[in-house]
């Protein structure tokens, strides 16, 4: 059951690519993300709402979640769909399913001791081998 759930996420995050595209062609990418998401809320908001969820944040914790919220949610999907505005949809799919990669490099390069012990392609490769070589470590260099 666990294995048919994944195939249906999958396919959905898969189709939602084209969807979008073909969605931006009659909505400007501002209003859709907006509608987008007042689509989405709305239903998880009467869920949790039935659920007794509380929807309390304490107050240290709101201004960090707001810019959070702004940062990973807002600014992703705006600039997601103005770049799926200019890019093919496989293009846009092949781009995000590489940001782990992008992460592990952007962390690699800008601080010395994000991955110890692990040769360039890391993120690629088992931790068995990355343990074994130490001759591309950072600290085998210095």
């Amino acid at each position: 059951m666990l294995s048919l759930r994944l195939i249906f996420v999958s396919l959905v995050w898969g189709v939602n690519f084209a969807f979008i595209k073909y969605a931006l062609r009659d909505f400007g990418p501002l209003s859709f993300t907006i509608a987008r998401f007042l689509l989405a809320a709305a239903p998880l908001f009467i869920l949790l709402g039935l659920r007794g969820v509380p929807l309390r944040v304490s107050r240290e914790d709101r201004l960090p979640l707001i810019g959070l919220g702004l940062a990973g949610i807002t600014f992703y999907s705006i600039f997601f769909m103005y770049g799926l505005r200019y890019t093919t949809a496989s293009n846009s799919a092949l781009l995000i399913a590489m940001s782990p990669l992008f992460a592990a490099l952007i962390r690699r390069y800008g601080e010395r001791s994000a991955f110890p012990g692990m040769p360039l392609p890391g993120p690629c490769w088992p931790p068995s081998a990355s343990s074994s070589s130490s001759a591309t470590s950072p600290e085998a260099s210095r």
